[in-house]
């Protein structure tokens, strides 16, 4: 009888699981268009009626001379023909190698402390554990870890099938274990089933939103379930060794907690993602931590579902592992800042590019600055393409803080507040954040201005620049007036209007004005990186380059903002 139930319990919880992610992408797009829609209404509200203040620059003499643009592109990198990066360059991109090979660290270390103790809550609740059961039913539950390791640290593809085929050739030496076998083939099925989730959950459109959403639907559905497996162990006082349940009224409890889930659902899922966004706004959490604890909560929930098998109330095991999972990631974070000097200001990347792009411009940024910001922050201006972009973790988060307002900028006093509010500084595990500024059309050349002087290095996305991108054409003329030709990075592509970009660098040449860094130069050059049909966009090669410009000559920033 107690098997029985414990299977349909079992049946409940798959079911759930298989309930989750379709809950998840429905609620985030539900989210999602709120937030579109706030940002859009937002953006229709009337202008200030004080323009923001641009301090007129007097124009020196014609300067004469060209722009000469030093190319560089993947290929060159692989076949050394650049001769490599100078010390400085070479030293600030070690900073991200270690800092990327200690995150994978430390949640993978994580995540074999998760992977013990749901071997051992495994092995005492079927009545298998010994030595090399334990060592299988581990091998079984740390596959998230291999995830966490392909997240942070991606090697190359060739890498991750053999990391893969490694890992499943260990796994099945386990089920050659008779009292093992069945119990690895549940893992492995729950294995698959959360791994669906989570790739559901981090879909490009919604991913900024999902993991959030996912978390509370997996903590919520958790203990309703749990609440559902507890009532079934208790045992009939009329007849002893029976559950006082039976299936039907095991039934009726779930349907009872789906009911009270739709009813205090939201309400929990709001203060949760409230308290998520509170924490992140006082620095006790980052986006990859967010991102991370949804993962590992996910596959808590559902590896879980493999208890159910004998004692239903098992599933508790999950929960406490995934706090051990989440103590030990935090521990680890403390560790290496104690052990290390952990910058606490690095530098400074203004991001532009060519509105356009839309997609392609999202996959650049997003493998870019997954390197770089374990070296300094991120910030870059956002156009009125951001209402159809996917959103990103904190401005998301602003949104749930309701300070999405803050975030549109069109007078002094705005530009002033978001300025003096930027954070340059790192989370607690050492990445630091990316900053977006929403501005209106008569502020964005005030804040272009003021991020561009600030900056260590300026990258340019100008695939696609053509004489239509009127306000990319305006940012490569001005900033030769406001940062070092050296700390200037552009990436082209064969859809780049080279002539036209030439052409325009040259003219801001001729036309420097007197306080312009560059003003006595001889000669100007800029860095260049060619995205080819071979390699394509390396992100590892441009955040070489990158670092070479961050540490160039002359790289000092300008005093405040």
């Amino acid at each position: 009888m107690i098997e029985q139930e414990a299977s349909g319990i079992t049946g409940l919880m798959m079911v759930g699981v298989l309930l989750i992610p379709w809950l998840t992408l429905a609620i985030s797009e539900i989210l999602l268009a709120l937030y579109r829609s706030s940002v859009v209404r937002a953006m229709r509200e009337q202008m200030s009626t004080r323009p923001p203040s641009i301090s007129p620059a007097t124009p020196s003499a014609t300067t004469p001379g060209r722009v000469t643009l030093v190319i560089r592109s993947a290929d060159d990198d692989a076949s050394g023909v650049t001769g490599g990066v100078s010390p400085a360059g070479d030293a600030l991109y070690d900073r991200f190698r270690r800092g990327i090979k200690t995150t994978a660290v430390v949640y993978v270390a994580a995540g074999l402390v998760y992977a013990a103790l749901m071997a051992i809550a495994m092995g005492v609740q079927s009545r298998t554990l010994s030595p090399a059961s334990w060592l299988a039913y581990a091998v079984g539950f740390a596959w998230p870890a291999v995830l966490t390791a392909f997240l942070i640290h991606p090697p190359r593809r060739r890498s991750q099938v053999l990391i893969v085929v490694a890992y499943f050739a260990v796994f099945l030496l386990g089920t050659a274990l008779p009292p093992t076998r069945w119990f690895l083939f549940g893992i492995f099925i729950a294995n698959l089933a959360a791994t669906f989730v989570g790739l559901v959950v981090r879909a490009r459109r919604v991913h900024a939103i999902a993991p959030l959403v996912g978390a509370v639907l997996t903590i919520v559905g958790t203990a309703l379930l749990f609440v559902v497996a507890l009532a079934a162990s208790f045992e009939d006082p009329r007849e002893p060794g029976l559950s006082a349940l039976d299936n039907g009224g095991i039934a009726f409890l779930f349907l009872a907690a789906i009911a009270l889930l739709i009813a205090a659902g939201p309400l929990a899922g709001w203060v949760m993602l409230r308290l998520v966004a509170a924490r992140y706004g006082r620095k006790r959490t980052s986006d990859q931590a967010i991102a991370m604890s949804t993962l590992w909560l996910t596959f808590a929930g559902i590896q879980s579902t493999t208890f159910a098998f004998f004692a239903a109330h098992w599933v508790i095991a999950g929960l406490f592992a995934f706090l051990a999972f989440s103590a030990v990631a935090v521990a680890g974070f403390w560790f290496v800042r104690r052990r290390a000097s952990v910058e606490q200001r690095g530098p400074r990347l203004l991001v532009l590019r060519v509105f356009a792009l839309g997609s392609r411009s999202r996959r650049l940024f997003d493998r870019f600055t997954a390197r770089w910001r374990h070296i300094g922050s991120v910030q870059l201006i956002a156009g009125p393409d951001l209402a159809s972009s996917t959103v990103e973790p904190h401005e998301f988060l602003d949104f749930l803080r309701r300070r999405l307002g803050d975030r549109f900028l069109d007078c002094d006093d705005s530009i002033d507040r978001a300025l003096g509010q930027l954070d340059t500084g790192p989370d607690h595990d050492g990445r630091f954040r990316i900053t977006d500024f929403i501005c209106r059309d008569r502020a964005w050349r005030t804040v272009f201005g003021r991020l561009a002087a600030a900056s260590d290095v300026v990258l340019m996305d100008l695939r696609g620049f053509s004489p239509v991108n009127a306000g990319c054409t305006y940012e490569v003329g001005e900033l030769l007036n406001v940062v070092p030709s050296e700390r200037i990075a552009i990436v082209i592509d064969h859809s780049t209007d080279e002539s036209f970009l030439r052409r325009t660098l040259d003219e801001a040449r001729a036309r420097l004005h007197a306080s312009s860094p560059n003003i006595s130069a001889r000669e100007l050059q800029v860095r260049v990186f060619r995205e080819t049909g071979k390699r394509g966009l390396d992100p590892d090669s441009l955040t070489r380059l990158l670092c070479e410009a961050a540490t160039s000559a002359d790289n000092s920033v300008a005093a405040g903002l």
